[in-house]
């Protein structure tokens, strides 16, 4: 599962009203530091959540695709992850709290917070066990992370 940074608020429907179920952007230059190089590793079917502004835990997205725009800025090319939502947890958690109390430990979540330059956080097993609700109910994100056959 991979926790993603919003925490600047990015309007993805905005930014992009011709890609439908922007979950996430990053640009070429954001992509350059090494702490987001577990952007690579997000395809389809993986599960991620973005942190926005208020630095909430909440909903959680299976992605459809990971590409490269035609976009460009003073950054590069942008690169989008579209996605649909497929849990949320019970109640939204504040994140340090609530990866606190999962025991999550990530060289680029100090104290589990974002480190500077830091967007893209690979959690893999570390939030298996959380039970998340779905639309017949409810699931761990372990169970969810397995794609639908």
């Amino acid at each position: 599962m991979f926790l993603l940074s919003n925490i600047h608020d990015r309007p993805y429907a905005t930014l992009y009203p011709e890609l439908k179920n922007v979950v996430f952007d990053i640009s070429d230059a954001q992509l350059s530091n090494v702490k987001n190089k577990d952007w690579h590793d997000i395809g389809k079917d993986s599960i991620v959540c973005v942190v926005n502004g208020t630095r909430m835990i909440s909903t959680f997205y299976r992605i459809e695709e990971n590409l490269k725009t035609d976009i460009v800025d003073e950054n590069g090319h942008k690169h989008v992850i579209r996605g649909t939502v497929v849990a949320k947890l019970p109640k939204d958690e504040e994140m340090r709290r609530f990866l606190n109390s999962a025991g999550v430990k990530h060289p680029h979540l100090p104290r589990n917070s974002f480190s500077v330059g830091s967007n893209v956080a690979n959690l893999n097993e570390a939030l298996d066990s959380v039970v998340v609700k779905v639309k017949k109910g409810t699931t761990s994100l372990g169970d969810l992370k397995q794609p639908k056959t």
